[in-house]
């Protein structure tokens, strides 16, 4: 299915990604983020992630599209919502399988 993420990498992340956190976009976004890694249908499913993210936060989903968008907008990186999230949750992929692979080369040494 996915994999769990914790908010600390995740706030690392965007953090390295120069993704402020003073806007109300930042908690959306990290919240879409954890969504998307836990469950990879949401990435073809933009709409219900926004839902998702919206019901959680009591909000709709078109705020949480817009305030997503503009805080991606004003961090300066020239992507679209949906491949900001797909990147990230690219990146937390690699780093799982980086981590469980040192973890068998660890293991077959015992």
């Amino acid at each position: 299915m996915g994999i769990l993420v914790s908010d600390y990498d995740i706030m690392a992340y965007l953090n390295n990604k120069n993704i402020s956190p003073a806007n109300r976009g930042y908690e959306y976004l990290r919240k879409a983020i954890k969504l998307a890694t836990a469950n990879t249908d949401y990435l073809h499913k933009m709409v219900a992630l926004y839902t998702k993210v919206a019901d959680d936060s009591h909000s709709t989903s078109q705020r949480v599209e817009r305030a997503i968008r503009h805080n991606i907008e004003i961090s300066g990186t020239k992507v679209k919502n949906r491949m900001f999230i797909a990147d990230a949750v690219n990146y937390f992929e690699m780093e799982s399988a980086k981590i469980q692979k040192e973890n068998s080369a660890f293991n077959s040494r015992r």
